[in-house]
């Protein structure tokens, strides 16, 4: 069948190509992985190389990276296929990554796109006037909606009352961000009365089995935190999208967070996006969570005082807003391995509809 190049980036763009090059395989395609964060050296791009595998491929399908320092191998591999003619795409596995400006100059000229959300196709279609956009959704976000407990027998392997706010703050890979995120929490508990009850749960990512932080390149356990604060909990043997159904509200402060926890439930979690100047410093443009604020989704915070006056406030009128809300925006996956499913059926339909028209 077809040569296929996938290059990437980011871990969580690799989570979904890894499986992805195993369906196309499965398909009759060659494909080749590469992850990388930088353009390949001349001594590592010899022949074989790289260079030479997207020279001769019928299709270059590229993550979309953030920062743009991390997305140094994508645009060498946009680069050489546009040059040499050869078709290329993206997938855009974070909502609107496809809108980052050092991508930009290759739009009009991508024959496909692959976004994560439905409510994102229509938007893309002026930015990427010549690809065929689907959704197709991410393979983290399957994974964490068929979370293994309810809420009740979460609670009670917790240790926690149903009578008890509980809220879940939920990690990431940055130290520095979380270190910030703690302090927030800390702070806005010094808010609430002694017989306010409420605590506080601290570990894994969402959709991620016992991620790991990292501190001078290192990994770090997450009980590294303990001595931050002692009002907060820390549970990192239990995964994050088996904490959310627990929790009456998640914090959190990357959009992969929140995607994993959206499908939690039936009723779903408060969602607080941590925004203080520092936070939103650090995690810079990777996720533009601006519509899920707008639709009700996310309730941002940028200040201690606002996360106490959210979590103080129990009348507010969240959960029937997502409950309106998430099933047009984000609708919850049908089953694990559909999103790889489908963008495996959207590549072959692209190189398939190429070859039919060099045949003519």
């Amino acid at each position: 069948m077809a040569k296929i190049v996938l290059v990437c980036g980011m871990v969580n763009t690799g989570n979904f190509f890894n499986p992805l090059a195993t369906a196309l395989e499965q398909r009759g395609h060659t494909v080749h992985l590469s992850i990388g964060t930088h353009r390949p050296s001349s001594s590592d791009d010899q022949q074989g190389g790289l260079s030479y595998l997207i020279e001769n491929a019928d299709l270059v399908l590229s993550g979309m990276s953030n920062p743009a320092d991390f997305a140094g191998l994508e645009l060498f591999a946009l680069s050489l296929a546009y040059v040499r003619n050869v078709p290329f795409g993206f997938l855009s596995d974070a909502n609107g990554a496809w809108r980052r400006e050092y991508f930009q100059n290759f739009a009009d000229k991508a024959s496909l796109l692959a976004v994560r959300f439905p409510h994102e196709v229509a938007l893309a279609e002026r930015i990427f006037p010549n690809a065929t956009i689907a959704s197709v959704g991410h393979p983290t976000a399957e994974k964490a909606s068929s979370a293994k407990f309810t809420r009740e027998k979460l609670r009670k392997r917790l240790g926690l009352a149903d009578s008890e706010l509980v809220v879940y703050l939920a990690g990431t890979k940055m130290m520095d961000m979380n270190r910030e995120a703690i302090t927030l929490v800390t702070q806005s508990i010094k808010q609430f009365s002694r017989d306010f009850h409420i605590r506080f749960l601290f570990g894994p990512h969402p959709g991620i089995t016992g991620e790991k932080a990292r501190k001078d390149g290192k990994e770090v356990s997450l009980d590294e935190y303990r001595n931050w604060s002692e009002n907060i909990e820390f549970v990192p043997d239990v995964s994050g999208e088996d904490i959310v159904p627990a929790a009456d509200a998640f914090l959190f402060t990357t959009g992969t967070a929140f995607y994993a926890a959206i499908y939690q439930g039936d009723q779903g979690a408060l969602a607080v996006l941590l925004n203080s100047p520092k936070i939103a410093a650090i995690r810079g443009t990777s996720n533009d969570l601006s519509f899920e604020c707008e639709t009700g989704a996310i309730v941002p915070v940028a200040s201690a005082d606002a996360l106490a006056a959210v979590l103080g406030n129990t009348i507010y009128p969240y959960p029937a807003v997502l409950q309106a809300n998430r099933r047009v925006y984000w609708p919850k996956p049908e089953r694990e391995g559909a999103a790889v499913d489908a963008l495996a059926i959207l590549i072959t339909a692209s190189i398939e509809a190429r070859f039919t028209e060099h045949a003519k």
